[in-house]
């Protein structure tokens, strides 16, 4: 079972807001809520005072629109041209990435019909967006400059922004050429002109540490679950309870299995325990998200005691060495991932010992899983 807690999620909302000072805030969404779960997260975070949700797909701002939720939804990541005629009828906002994909765009749009854009703007991270020497053009093109024709664009202009590269890393003489860089773009468009643009560039990290990366808005992701950008952040914020962590996982035991000194556990035969061992079956696995990467590294919790996950972790079975917990049975719960920050099951132990980021690790979480939801 995922337990997710609305009300961590709404105080890490509320935190982030203070901490970004007076400019719009945009909680992220994107990937089913980095695995938290898009509507219920997405509501919370608007209760919370979020004026902008952010997403990566066209079908998780239809989802939140048929939930009823009317706040401003920009799709961060690439939009197919094909889906233009759906983005439009759901009031999404959507990027511009060059002058060939807004000319595939508009194109898709329904005759008689807008769009609201925003101009993405390569500052140094080398995605998707256009070149400060092409941004004149496309904007131009897109309605953002006069046109010569004087004819209405279909589309309506609305933002520009960009993307950090490693302000994660506390690369900030990088970063500070990327904010350079996107401001310098910004500028291009006309002093008296993005005035009327919401300009943004900050996610969860530069808006704790870079108070010149806000402009008109900040975008924070990883920070809305409470969880850290990177412990370099963490130690630079001197703050280590702004964020909650809102998730955990736990599972029950399903069997328990007496395995001899020295038989093979698992496939591949990775693990032989040195002594007569108790070991928990739990049917969860890297189907589930529980990455396989873990295995025989992951630490879990059992009856307050920490058990190592042993042998390789299947698809839709994990193995835990129990042997030194008194008393376990059946049906005894298992916490995958705490929402103690200090345990040693926490997201950010898990995701260290897979030798990934919590983002991934939160991220890969199955859709299919159960949720619960608390207040």
């Amino acid at each position: 079972m995922l337990t997710v807690d609305l009300s961590a999620i709404r105080a890490n909302v509320e935190a982030l807001r203070r901490a970004a000072g007076d400019v719009l805030f945009m909680a992220v969404v994107k990937d089913n809520a980095y695995g938290h779960g898009l509507v219920p997260v997405a509501q919370a975070a608007v209760e919370a005072g979020a004026d902008w949700l952010g997403i990566v797909h066209v079908r998780e701002g239809i989802a939140l629109r048929q939930a009823g939720i009317a706040s401003p939804l920009l799709v961060l990541g690439y939009v197919p041209p094909e889906e233009i005629p759906a983005a439009v009828q759901h009031k999404l906002d959507v990027p511009l990435m060059n002058l060939e994909h807004a000319t595939l765009v508009r194109a898709q749009i329904p005759v008689g019909q807008r769009l609201r854009v925003h101009l993405k703007v390569e500052t140094g991270l080398q995605r998707f967006g256009v070149s400060e020497r092409e941004l004149l053009e496309l904007a131009r093109f897109a309605g953002f400059l006069p046109s010569a024709t004087g004819q209405q664009s279909p589309f309506v202009p609305v933002g520009i922004y960009s993307h950090l590269a490693a302000v994660e890393e506390t690369e900030l003489d990088f970063t500070k050429s990327q904010i350079d860089r996107f401001t310098s773009a910004c500028q291009s468009l006309g002093a008296d002109h993005h005035g009327s643009l919401v300009r943004h560039i900050a996610a969860t990290a530069a808006t704790l540490v870079l108070p010149e990366s806000r402009f008109d808005m900040v975008r924070c992701g990883i920070g809305v679950y409470g969880l850290w950008p990177s412990t370099d952040v963490k130690r630079l914020v001197k703050n280590d309870g702004l964020l909650r962590p809102a998730l955990s996982w736990t599972k029950p035991i399903r069997a328990l299995k007496t395995v001899p000194a020295d038989a093979p556990v698992g496939y591949g035969c990775t693990w032989r325990p040195a002594r007569e061992s108790t070991v928990a079956l739990l049917d969860v696995g890297y189907a589930d998200g529980f990455d396989r990467s873990l295995s025989s590294k992951a630490v879990v919790e059992v009856n307050r005691q920490t058990c190592p996950v042993v042998g390789r972790i299947c698809s839709n079975v994990t193995f835990i060495d129990v042997t030194a917990v008194g008393n376990v049975s059946v049906g005894d719960d298992v916490t995958l991932i705490s929402s103690d920050p200090n345990s040693p099951a926490s997201m950010d132990a898990q995701a260290e010992r897979a030798g990934t980021i919590n983002y991934e690790l939160a991220m890969r979480l199955s859709p299919d899983l159960e949720r619960e939801y608390r207040e």
